[in-house]
C-alpha cells in the first residue's frame, strides 16, 4: 500500500484492518458523513489487465476543533477493470465538487454555531447509536485481514486523541497491559488489530522471545540444506536459500506488486569458518534442568546456616546470585562445558598430623562422582578412617579488555593475542592478521588506525613470565581489565634485572663458593640484618596475599622486595665491601651468605607468578653444602617467615637512612649527576644522630656524596648549601658551592612549606573538631600529637632555611 497524504511515512509496526464484506454503494457510505478520499491505495494496481478486483478504501472522518481525529476504513464493491477508468474521472468531479461543498461549509459553520449547539442533544444521541452500532458488529461479517504498515505512538496506557489519525499501536509491550483497552479503542476507530501477524519467531533471535511471550506458532521455511520447504511455498519449494530471494522479488514483479528494493542496515551472522550467512533456524537440542542444581549454587553461597563456598572477591556474589536467579535450562547439545569442578577430593586421614586440606600431595585422588572417590581412598588407604572434601573456594578473574576498557572483539579488531605479547609481532603483522579476518573495508581501516595508535612499533617479545605477571597484578581491577601492554614491557624489563643480581651475585660469590647452612645474623653488618628482616616481610605478606586470594597486592609485595629494597638499595649498598681493602673481609663473607640467601628465597617467593625465569636463574645458583638441593623450583618448599631475621629497629633506622638518601639525591643539579659534593646532617636528638652515624657508608655509597658531617642544632650551615627536611628530627644540606641556584632552592622551600601547612591544618582541623577528645582513642590522640608537632618542627625548620638563604641572596 501507498500513502500519499494523511498517513506519516509507515515505519515497521503492522496494523491489520478487517473490511466488510458487503458495502451497498460509496453514496451509502458516505450518506450523511463528512469524508475524505486518500489518492494511491489500490491493490493490485490497475494497470494490470486480467487481475483480481480492486477494492478502494474511503477512510471516514470526524472533525473536532478542526482536527482530525478519526479514521475508520471501508471496503467499497468490486470494480471491473474496463469500467474502473470511467469511474475514476467521475469520482474525481465529484470529489472537486464536494471540495467545493466542504469549503462553502466551513465559511458558514460560524454562523450555525448557535444552531449547533442547540441540535446537542439530538447529535449526542446519533452518536450514541452510531457506538451501540460498533459494538454490536458481527465478526463473521469481516473477511480474511489486510496489514496496512503505520507508526507507533508513544502510548502511555490508553490512546490519547492525537493517535486517531494513525490507528497505530506500539503492540507488543502494550498489549499485555492494556490490550483490551486500547484494541477497543481501535475498533471504535475503525481497526481491527491481528496480533499473530507481526514477526518471524522461527528466523529471529528477538522475534523468537516474543514468540515464547505470546505462543505464537514458530513457522519454519528451510530444510537442513538451506533450502526452502512446503512452508515458505510451492513456488518456490526446494530452491536454495539465496535463489528463493530471487524467485519471489521475479514473482512480485510478474503481479505488479513489485514496488523497489530499498537496503536497510541489519546485524547478520557470518560463519568465522566459512563464511556463510547464518540463518537462524530452532532445531531440536538436549537440555538439562538447571532449576534445582542452580537453588543448590544460591544455597551454597549465600545461605547463612550452611555456607559451604565463599566466592573471592565478595563483590562477585550478587553477580552470583544474578546468574543463578535467572537460570536457563542448560543447552549441552553444544557441549560447551563452563565452570567444571576438577573431580579430585582430598583425603584426610585419621592419623595425620597435619589436618589442612592440601597438607600431603600425596593424599588426592580423583573420580567421576563421590562414591568412585570413597572406593579410590580405599584403595590407596586400605584398613584407615578417612574423610574426603572437594577445595570449596571459587576464584572469578576479572575480564580482560583492551587498554581503553573496549571489551575485546573480532568484529572491533582488537583483539591481543596472548602469543603475540609473548613473541613479539611486527605492525605490519597486526595488520595482516586484521586483514584475514571477516572485517568489512571500513571497519578494517578503523582497526589498523586504532592499532597504529596503540602499537606504532609494533609489540615488543615480551615473554611469558612478563605477561603472567601483569595479567595477576591487573586483579586489583576487580570487574575488569585494562590491558595496557607497556605495562607488560614494563615487566619484561623488570626480568632483565632479575638477570643482572644473579650476575652480580656470580661474580662476587666465586666458583668455589659454598653457601651456609645457616646464618649468624647477629653477626652480621646492620645492612645484611635489615634486608633479611624486610624479606621476612615480603614472605609474609605474598603468602597472607595469596591466602586470601588478593594475588595483586601479592605481585607487589614481591615486587617491591626485589626492585626497592634488593636491587637499589642492598645490592649498591654492598658493593664497597668486594673492593678488595681488608677491613671488609669479614662484611664481604656476611654480604656474599646474605645475598645467597635472598636470592634463593626471593626466586622460590616469585616462582608462582614467573616460572620461566625464577627456573632459569635458580638453576644457576651453587648448591648449598650438605644439602640435598630438589631437581627443579617448582618442587622446592615454598619460603616461610624466619623468626630470627626480623629486627624492627633496624627495619627503623633504614627507614631514616633511605630517606635521608632521598633528599640528598633530589638536592643534586640536574645538569651534573655525576659529580659528588659534600653532605651534611643537622640531627636534633642523639638517636638520630648515632643512627646517622652507623650508616655513613651507607649514605655516602646510595647518595654518591664525597663525605658526610654531622651537625648539631648548636653547628652553623657552610654558605652555598642546598636543604631539605627529612622529618622534624633530620635536616640534609649538600654543599654546592658556586653551583647553588638561590631561586630554585627558594622555589623548592616554599613548596615544601605550602604542604607541610597543609598537612599541619588538616591534622589541627580534625583535633579541634566537636567531640573528637571524648570519641579518638587516647593512643590515637597520641599519635596524632606527634604527627602535628612534626609538622611545626619542619615549619620552623623550613624558615629557619628560608632566612637563611634570604641572607645569602642579599649577600649579608
Amino acid at each position: 500500500f501507498q500513502f500519499t497524504r494523511i498517513v506519516p511515512p509507515p515505519l515497521p509496526i503492522s496494523l491489520t484492518c478487517r473490511l466488510p464484506k458487503k458495502s451497498s454503494s460509496a453514496t451509502s457510505v458516505t450518506e450523511g458523513r463528512s469524508g475524505v478520499w486518500i489518492e494511491d491505495v489500490l491493490f493490485p494496481p490497475p494497470s494490470q489487465a486480467g487481475g483480481p478486483s480492486c477494492h478502494r478504501f474511503f477512510f471516514d472522518s470526524f472533525v473536532l476543533k478542526s482536527r482530525l481525529i478519526a479514521v475508520t476504513a471501508y471496503s467499497m464493491d468490486p470494480i471491473e477493470d474496463q469500467d474502473l477508468e470511467r469511474k475514476l474521472k467521475k469520482e474525481q468531479k465529484a470529489k472537486l465538487k464536494e471540495e467545493k461543498k466542504l469549503k462553502a461549509a466551513q465559511k458558514a459553520e460560524a454562523a450555525k454555531l448557535q444552531a449547533q449547539r442547540s441540535s446537542d442533544g439530538a447529535k449526542k444521541s446519533e452518536r450514541k447509536q452510531r457506538k451501540r452500532d460498533v459494538e454490536e458488529e458481527n465478526p463473521e461479517d469481516f473477511m480474511d485481514p489486510v496489514t496496512l504498515v503505520l507508526p507507533p505512538p508513544n502510548v502511555t496506557g490508553a490512546l490519547h486523541i492525537g493517535h486517531g489519525l494513525t490507528a497505530a499501536i506500539q503492540v507488543w509491550k502494550w498489549k499485555n497491559e492494556y490490550g483490551g483497552t486500547i484494541l477497543n479503542q481501535e475498533r471504535r476507530l475503525g481497526a481491527s488489530l491481528d496480533w499473530s501477524r507481526e514477526i518471524t519467531p522461527a528466523h529471529d533471535p528477538n522475534d523468537f522471545e516474543v514468540g515464547k511471550r505470546h505462543n505464537l506458532d514458530f513457522i519454519n521455511i528451510f530444510t537442513d540444506e538451506g533450502k526452502i520447504n512446503i512452508n515458505g511455498g510451492a513456488d518456490f519449494e526446494g530452491m536454495p536459500r539465496f535463489a528463493a530471494r530471487v524467485a519471489v522479488i521475479e514473482a512480485l514483479q510478474a503481479k505488479g506488486l513489485y514496488r523497489g528494493t530499498q537496503k536497510n542496515e541489519m546485524k547478520l551472522g557470518i560463519c568465522s569458518r566459512s563464511n556463510d550467512v547464518v540463518e537462524p533456524m530452532i532445531k531440536p537440542q538436549w537440555f538439562v534442568d538447571c532449576k534445582s542444581m542452580a537453588k543448590l549454587s544460591l544455597d551454597a553461597v549465600l545461605s547463612r546456616d550452611n555456607k559451604i563456598i565463599e566466592i573471592i572477591p565478595h563483590q562477585y556474589e550478587q553477580e552470583w546470585k544474578r546468574w543463578l536467579e535467572n537460570i536457563r535450562d542448560w543447552c549441552i547439545s553444544r557441549q560447551l562445558w563452563w565452570g567444571h569442578r576438577i573431580p579430585a577430593w582430598y583425603v584426610t586421614l585419621e592419623d595425620d598430623q597435619l589436618k589442612d586440606m592440601g597438607s600431603y600431595n600425596d593424599h588426592w585422588v580423583v573420580g567421576r562422582n563421590e562414591q568412585e572417590a570413597v572406593l579410590e581412598a580405599q584403595k590407596i588407604f586400605p584398613g584407615k578412617n578417612f574423610e574426603i572434601a572437594q577445595d570449596p573456594d571459587v576464584y572469578l578473574h576479572p575480564m580482560i579488555r583492551d587498554a581503553h576498557g573496549q571489551k575485546m572483539s573480532k568484529s572491533k579488531g582488537n583483539v591481543v593475542d596472548p602469543l603475540e605479547v609473548i613473541n613479539g609481532i611486527s605492525l605490519e603483522g597486526l595488520h595482516k592478521r586484521l586483514e584475514a579476518s571477516n572485517l568489512d573495508q571500513n571497519e578494517l581501516e578503523r582497526a589498523k588506525m586504532d592499532q597504529i595508535k596503540d602499537f606504532p612499533n609494533g609489540i615488543p617479545e615480551c615473554g611469558a613470565d612478563a605477561l603472567r605477571f601483569a595479567l595477576v597484578s591487573y586483579t586489583a581491577q576487580s570487574d575488569k581489565i585494562n590491558l595496557d601492554v607497556l605495562r607488560v614491557v614494563g615487566y619484561r624489563q623488570w626480568c632483565n634485572k632479575l638477570w643482572n643480581a644473579i650476575r652480580f651475585a656470580m661474580t662476587k660469590l666465586g666458583d668455589n663458593y659454598a653457601p651456609p647452612k645457616m646464618l649468624v645474623v647477629e653477626s652480621m653488618p646492620s645492612i645484611c640484618q635489615w634486608i633479611l628482616s624486610v624479606l621476612n616481610k615480603a614472605v609474609a605478606k605474598t603468602i597472607s596475599s595469596f591466602e586470601s586470594y588478593k594475588f595483586s597486592e601479592a605481585t607487589t609485595a614481591v615486587y617491591s622486595w626485589w626492585q626497592f629494597q634488593l636491587c637499589d638499595v642492598f645490592i649498591e649498598a654492598i658493593k664497597p665491601y668486594f673492593m678488595g681493602s681488608s677491613q671488609f673481609e669479614s662484611a664481604r663473607k656476611a654480604a656474599r651468605d646474605t645475598l645467597w640467601v635472598c636470592l634463593d628465597t626471593g626466586l622460590r617467593l616469585l616462582h608462582p607468578l614467573m616460572p620461566f625465569v625464577t627456573e632459569e636463574l635458580w638453576q644457576r645458583l651453587p648448591q648449598a653444602e650438605g644439602t640435598c638441593r630438589k631437581e627443579s623450583i617448582m618442587i622446592s618448599e615454598y619460603p616461610s617467615v624466619v623468626e630470627a631475621w626480623t629486627n624492627e629497629r633496624i627495619e627503623s633506622d633504614m627507614e631514616i637512612v633511605n630517606g635521608a638518601v632521598r633528599k640528598l639525591r633530589s638536592l643534586r643539579p640536574q645538569s651534573d649527576k655525576s659529580e659528588r659534593y659534600p653532605a651534611l646532617a643537622l640531627c636534633r636528638g642523639h638517636d638520630v644522630s648515632n643512627s646517622i652515624k652507623a650508616y655513613e657508608l651507607e649514605i655516602l655509597t646510595l647518595a654518591t656524596v664525597s663525605s658526610l658531617k654531622i651537625l648539631t642544632e648548636d653547628d652553623s650551615v657552610p654558605a652555598g648549601c642546598a636543604v631539605d627536611v627529612v622529618n622534624e628530627n633530620l635536616s640534609v644540606y649538600l654543599q654546592l658551592q658556586g653551583t647553588l641556584n638561590a631561586e630554585a632552592e627558594w622555589e623548592k622551600l616554599r613548596k615544601r612549606r605550602e604542604e607541610a601547612q597543609k598537612k599541619h591544618d588538616l591534622l589541627s582541623q580534625e583535633m579541634n573538631s566537636l567531640g573528637y577528645k571524648e570519641k579518638a582513642p587516647l593512643t590515637i590522640q597520641e599519635e596524632q600529637m606527634k604527627k602535628l608537632n612534626s609538622y611545626l618542627e619542619e615549619l620552623k625548620i623550613i624558615d629557619e632555611a628560608e632566612q637563611d638563604l634570604k641572607r645569602r641572596i642579599q649577600g649579608i
